[in-house]
Parts: C-alpha cells; structure tokens; sequence
C-alpha cells in the first residue's frame, strides 16, 4: 500500500529532452508543410458572446476566438459578417483580406502570426477601434 505523499504508477513522469525536441520539430515541420484553414467546427468552438444584429432584426454571434490553431487560411469568416471581435493570435496567417468583408469589425487579435509588408491592414473596417498585431514582421504601414 502507497503511502500519501508516494507516487503511484501513474504519478511517474519520464522527461527525454531528446524526444520531446525531435516531437516538437517534427509538429512544427508538419503544421508548415500542411497549410490548415479554418474550418466549419473549429469556428462553432470558437465563437462566443451574442448581441443583436446591426440591423437589430435578430442575434449573431459577435466574438471569434480560434487562438494557437496553426491557422493559415481563414476564408470562411466571411460567412460571419456580423463579427466584432476576432482573436486569432498565434497562426499561421500571412494575409488580412479575408477580414475586408467583416464591416462591423471593432477589435483584431493576429499577435504571433507571419504578416509582413505595409499594406497588410488594407482594406479594413473604418469601425476597427483595437488592434493587437505584435510579434509580425511588419515592417510599415500605408495608408
């Protein structure tokens, strides 16, 4: 019989430096090889926080937040015009054109992604009040 502060068998950790890196870059070379969109049920996952609708006639969802999915195509929000608030650090995104078609857009999270080139805001909503794109290699703005 273990005592209390004893590790039982499922308790026991074993750490390989070696194999956690080789895991790692073998995810990593993967996740670049693969390009990933967004799909139908990562968007239901992510979606969150009701409001009406800017024409006041019914509800939508407002919120998207698809964090850490090794995102690289996300086309399909333009299914979702009535976002206000898209949280997508963390990806794989090299482009912010999809996001033209989301007019109402307040607040963009693409911290973390691959976004380069001054005209990467292009075509954004004028009703985008907060924007968090740290960790890109920006490198300016047009505009």
């Amino acid at each position: 019989m273990l005592k209390k502060d004893e590790p039982g068998f499922f308790d026991v950790v074993i750490v390989n430096d070696d194999l956690n890196t080789a895991y790692q870059n073998l995810r990593e070379a993967i996740a670049d090889a693969v390009p990933l969109a967004l799909s139908e049920p990562m968007m239901k996952r992510g979606l969150s926080e009701l409001a009406p609708t800017n024409d006041g006639v019914g509800m939508a969802f407002i919120t998207l937040d698809v964090a850490h999915g090794a995102i690289s195509n996300f086309s399909t929000l333009r299914k979702l015009p009535q976002l206000r608030n898209v949280l997508l650090p963390h990806n794989r995104l090299e482009s912010l054109a999809p996001l033209a078609t989301l007019i109402h857009l307040c607040q963009l999270d693409v911290s973390h992604n691959r976004l380069s080139g001054p005209s990467v805001f292009a075509g954004l909503a004028s009703t985008l009040v907060k924007i968090d794109a740290s960790c890109n290699a920006i490198s300016g703005l047009e505009g």
